[in-house]
């Protein structure tokens, strides 16, 4: 025997059964054996059809209340969740349980609707905002969820500016560097460069012609009106050479304490004072030393000396003739500053150039 059937629910409290039923008769599993038929009038025989076929249909009613559905859930999500305005953001809904089918609605929280599943909305203004999906089942059952957070603006403007070199001897050529990231793009870029000059190239450079202290102010502005401003310094001197009648002091050119040796940051000024005497090899001149009251004069004596030679050595290591430059020191004996005071000994603790031809 076989069969098969169906059950379909018009309605909360009726159902439509339709199906169909298949018997065969055999001798498999009877105790019809040694010829006898199984289907037959004669003694010992069933008086049946070999086969039969059954179709059948009926109507159930449930009396007993409303059949249930199971709990409605569903999600929501929307990707991205930030940008600048004209934010394209692909919404995505589903759901699960309840009495299928389902119905969507999208409330975008800028005044938009959808009641596709899965829609595209841009939000054009920029703002925070929720978008809220509501489920409907088909019986009416309701499911909701929230997508909050959905920023639209232009993230933190962020710039640098860089100078290279930051320093050197006037005329020098200087080249700005400029770069941004967040904001709204496109960018637009303003310098304001020492002596007046100025650009709107983001990756301008600039002869600067005069001695000084200079700072650039580098501007960026993006499409929406945001701004970043970044400042760079940057200096330029006069050739190290001096005259017969004014030395050149080197107050930059520090030394470790009481010692002779230099700082790191004296390297720096010293490479400039090397360029401008390898530029002039008709030039020569006389590093002296000079030192603050501290300590014995004789003491003093000794260290002036000795750091007016270790200047001396430096230039020559980097290319000076050793035959321009000769060396001596004066000790304390030579103030150009009060030595009662801190600031007036720290001037007196100072290298010279004099020019000696």
């Amino acid at each position: 025997m076989g069969g098969a059937g169906m059950e379909f629910f018009p309605a909360e409290w009726l159902s439509l059964e339709l199906g169909a039923k298949f018997r065969y008769l055999t001798h498999l599993l009877t105790n019809f054996r040694e010829g006898r038929d199984i289907v037959g009038s004669g003694a010992g025989q069933l008086d049946l059809p070999k086969s039969i076929t059954e179709v059948y249909a009926g109507l159930t009613f449930y009396l007993g209340g409303k059949r249930e559905c199971p709990p409605l859930t569903c999600e929501a999500s929307g990707d991205p969740m930030s940008g600048a305005p004209s934010l394209a953001v692909r919404f995505n809904g589903s759901a699960s349980g309840g009495c299928p089918g389902y119905t969507y609605s999208w409330d975008f929280g800028d005044g938009g609707s959808s009641s596709d599943q899965s829609p595209s909305h841009t939000y054009q203004k920029a703002g925070n905002y929720t978008a809220e999906l509501k489920v409907t089942d088909s019986k009416g059952n309701d499911c909701e969820k929230d997508i909050s957070s959905i920023m639209v603006g232009c993230p933190q403007l962020i710039c640098t500016a860089s100078a290279n070199p930051t320093s050197g001897e006037a005329p020098l050529t200087i080249q700005f560097n400029a770069s941004a990231s967040g904001g709204c793009p496109p960018y637009t870029y303003n310098w304001e460069i020492g002596e007046g000059g100025s650009s709107s190239e983001q990756n301008p450079s600039h002869l600067i012609e005069k001695e000084g202290n200079y700072t650039a102010r580098l501007t960026v502005t993006d499409s929406k009106g945001n701004s970043c401003q970044k400042n760079v310094s940057y200096e330029t001197s006069a050739e190290f050479i001096p005259t017969p009648e004014k030395p050149v002091v080197l107050h930059g050119v520090k030394f470790e304490f009481d010692k002779s040796r230099l700082t790191v940051k004296a390297d720096s000024l010293l490479d400039l004072v090397a360029t401008s005497l390898k530029r002039r090899p008709d030039v020569k001149v006389e590093v002296v030393g000079h030192c603050d009251w501290i300590g014995s004069e004789a003491y003093n004596q000794k260290l002036s000396l000795l750091r007016a030679e270790a200047v001396r050595d430096y230039l020559i290591r980097n290319g000076v003739k050793a035959e321009n430059l000769t060396f001596t020191g004066y000790g304390e004996t030579k103030p150009m500053a009060d030595n009662k005071t801190a600031e007036g000994r720290a001037l007196n603790r100072r290298v010279e150039l004099h020019r000696i031809q």
